[in-house]
């Protein structure tokens, strides 16, 4: 898995901003899942996915910028951080790197080592390093403002591999900026709408008739269509290479692919959707986790159809085609839920 998020941030004092004080702009490289960039400038939030653009306005809806407390079967009483505090977006930032230094400094597990300066976009850095099994934390600061330039965290474990890597650019403190830079018109491009449709909870598909698909099928010369699959109960598993928990859903599939290996009324299917994998990493993760059952790629579209918004995402789709139960993400429960269902859908 090596997730790289490329951002752009410039920074500045403004008066009027009594939430958070910083003007923020975050730009992604393109990534499953990932937004296009972040705003955020105290008053207002916008979020752009797939080129279109969400705002939440703190006049509007000012609980959005409140913590909320929550409870939910999966992660039971749990606290949701408004905006300005949510990692996806303040996770590369100066507030949470010097956080990030104050405890590692603290981590008395962590090797700290002073490296070799060197050259970061043509910056000259200083090079400071914090080490320990399976994990390296990189942390480059212009020699001359003394600011973060890049910041790099790789780790390592029996199951994944993960890299994240920040490079700040266009980076200025105490600029003088006019307010009416913070206007619509010249944050957003001219030609954005506001998109009032706001990504909270998967879209819900049951009782829905599955959507066509025709997919090639690993380990085969031929493909797979779901016309073909009329009469039989299907278990639809859209996963990824890159994703933690879709290793865990992989032993889960492996465990009910052998409950139901006699049962020709079943079939289980993994539905690799994800443009970041392509077939040579999905047969390497396959045969790393022994995945038994088929598996389908190249399903980006498909993805789409299903409105898939996480991994791993599973359906449950009837001998009829309708799908009749979804489980977004994973919960150790899953295997017991999923096999009960299953089990009463050959029965009738």
């Amino acid at each position: 898995m090596d997730l790289s998020y490329s951002c752009k941030m410039e920074v500045t004092r403004n008066s009027l901003d009594t939430t958070c004080g910083l003007y923020y702009y975050f730009l992604y490289k393109p990534q499953e899942n990932i937004a296009d960039f972040h705003i955020y400038n105290g008053d207002a939030y916008y979020m752009s996915y797939k080129e279109k653009v969400t705002k939440t306005d703190k006049k509007e809806n000012p609980e959005a910028f409140l913590e909320k407390e929550f409870e939910s079967e999966l992660l039971g009483k749990s606290t949701m951080p408004p905006f300005p505090k949510r990692p996806v977006m303040f996770y590369w930032t100066l507030f949470s790197i010097e956080n990030a230094l104050k405890s590692d400094l603290k981590d008395t597990t962590l090797e700290f080592v002073v490296m070799t300066d060197t050259l970061i976009d043509k910056v000259k850095c200083f090079h400071i390093e914090f080490r320990k099994t399976g994990l390296v934390k990189d942390f480059y600061f212009d020699m001359q403002s003394l600011y973060p330039k890049f910041y790099r965290i790789s780790s390592k474990s029996e199951f994944f591999n993960q890299i994240q890597s920040a490079l700040f650019q266009n980076f200025d403190v105490s600029k003088s900026i006019p307010l009416t830079y913070y206007a619509e018109e010249n944050l957003l491009p001219s030609n954005w709408e506001v998109n009032k449709y706001v990504r909270t909870e998967p879209a819900d598909m049951t009782g829905k008739e599955a959507p066509e698909w025709t997919l090639p099928l690993l380990h085969s010369d031929t493909g797979l269509s779901i016309n073909h699959l009329k009469g039989k109960v299907l278990l639809l598993e859209f996963t990824a290479t890159w994703c933690v928990h879709c290793i865990e859903a992989a032993v889960m599939m492996k465990s009910l692919a052998e409950k139901f290996k006699n049962d020709k009324n079943i079939m289980l299917l993994s539905i690799f959707s994800s443009s970041a994998d392509n077939e040579d990493r999905i047969l390497k993760f396959a045969e790393k986790h022994e995945i038994s059952n088929k598996i389908l790629f190249n399903a980006i579209d498909v993805g789409d159809k299903y409105q898939v918004e996480g991994y791993p995402a599973f359906f449950i789709v009837d001998k009829s085609g309708k799908i009749i139960h979804q489980y977004p993400g994973f919960s150790d429960d899953y295997e017991n839920i999923l096999f009960k269902e299953l089990s009463k859908l050959t029965r009738l």
